[in-house]
């Protein structure tokens, strides 16, 4: 919203953070849990729930994105109340004296207490990366050192094992697709700020394990479903986690931007090819006015099809809820955050001229315009107007250069409208 919204989407997303950095702090220095209708805290626990029980995984997602709004908004010139500076602070800070005093980040933390409820699991995985950013932006080497020391725990144990949990709070510490992603932005933010091998290659591993969740081939939905019917292709869904054997639109809760970031700095095409299928399943599963998503499961709201701009993590594959394969409930979540932090974070086409190589991760085609590689021809073979952020680079550019945080914006916007073609030089 502050990247890409209007005057009223920027009032909206301040007020946000607003909320987020006064109510949504407790006096130590942790980010709550949830907030009722009512305006009642309570905390992660779904059983006797009023417990100030926190998920780590928030701490690390919450300051992650925190930070980048921060970032985004200064280098707009955007005025920044001093007093969110200084929470922000008090947020990285009381996590590194967690790590320094319990040498791990836990599963569930007391927020009020700042004490571990149940240790273990990697729901953590994103705060290395959280604190990466806000190294840099405090410039404050603490922030730094305590990001490359939990991650090395992350590292050598739960990468190493091949097992990663906790990302999920409802499936407890059941193996999660979630948590694994969540190691690829640290991984990877911190080989851009160190430049240690080590780093890249831990990062290049977690996208293998990444890539496993991943569903890879075109599951055959029973005839009669409703996914079967609209002509869903599950490749580019990801399996939740070993209790939810279902699979899922997008990642829990992110753009894939790391994927992007391992891709330029290893070349290997295929993690590039992974986000892509990733990327491209995502809008399939977005009801809309003109194809709505029939609503088959009962347990949401009691209504027959998603209302428009909904979207149902539901992509049952197997009979692991008591639900029918191929279908949805009328369910509005994360999913839909993921797809507009996917059009946030990600180019729609990616180029090398030098290479040759050109992906589409939007629903375009592209293809070199002419023999010296300088001009794209992209065509829109949807109903749709596409606008489609566009990024070129060289191989070799690729591979010395690390991106911003909040790279994505800078990049071309080109329209190209329903059944046409564009030209476009760069």
């Amino acid at each position: 919203m502050i990247q890409d919204g209007d005057a009223r989407s920027l009032a909206r997303a301040l007020r946000n953070l607003s909320f987020l950095l006064t109510d949504g702090v407790a006096p130590r220095g942790f980010f709550k849990a949830i907030m009722s209708e009512d305006g009642e805290w309570f905390g992660d626990r779904r059983l006797g729930g009023r417990e100030p029980w926190v998920l780590m995984r928030r701490q690390g997602e919450c300051l992650y994105f925190l930070i980048r709004q921060l970032v985004l908004l200064r280098d707009r010139g955007e005025a920044i109340p001093e007093e969110w500076l200084t929470t922000t602070r008090q947020i990285a800070s009381a996590l590194c004296d967690l790590w320094d005093r319990e040498r791990e980040f836990g599963f569930l933390l007391n927020y009020e207490t700042g004490n571990f409820e149940i240790r273990g699991s990697t729901s953590g995985a994103l705060i290395p990366a959280a604190l990466v950013l806000a190294a840099a932006f405090f410039n404050e080497d603490t922030y730094l050192k305590v990001a490359e020391a939990s991650a090395e725990h992350f590292r050598t144990h739960d990468l190493a094992w091949g097992i990663t949990t906790g990302g999920p709070g409802d499936a407890l510490q059941a193996p999660d697709c979630e948590s694994i992603f969540g190691l690829i932005e640290s991984f990877i933010l911190l080989h851009g700020k160190t430049g240690e091998a080590r780093w890249l290659e831990a990062a290049r591993h977690a996208c293998a394990q990444a890539a496993s969740w991943v569903i890879s081939y075109p599951h055959q939905f029973p005839p009669s479903s409703s996914l079967a019917q609209l002509g869903i292709d599950a490749r580019g869904a990801i399996l939740a986690n070993a209790q939810n054997k279902c699979g899922v639109p997008g990642i829990c809760t992110l753009s894939g931007q790391g994927l992007l970031r391992v891709f330029r700095a290893t070349g290997d095409e295929r993690i590039l090819d992974l986000l892509r299928d990733i990327a491209h399943a995502l809008p399939q599963f977005l009801s809309r006015e003109d194809r709505p998503i029939p609503a088959r499961i009962t347990w949401a709201h009691p209504v027959a099809e998603l209302p428009s701009g909904w979207m149902c993590e539901r992509v049952n594959i197997t009979p692991s809820w008591n639900e029918p394969l191929g279908e949805q409930a009328a369910y509005s979540c994360w999913c839909e955050v993921a797809m507009m932090l996917t059009w946030a974070d990600l180019p729609g086409v990616y180029a090398q001229p030098d290479t040759g190589l050109i992906r589409s991760l939007d629903h375009v085609q592209a293809e070199w315009a002419d023999s010296t590689r300088t001009t794209l021809r992209l065509t829109n073979m949807t109903p749709f107007p596409a606008r489609v952020r566009v990024m070129v680079e060289s191989a070799v550019h690729a591979g010395q250069n690390k991106l911003p945080a909040n790279y994505a914006h800078l990049l071309p916007l080109v329209h190209v409208s329903a059944g046409e073609s564009v030209v476009h030089r760069f």
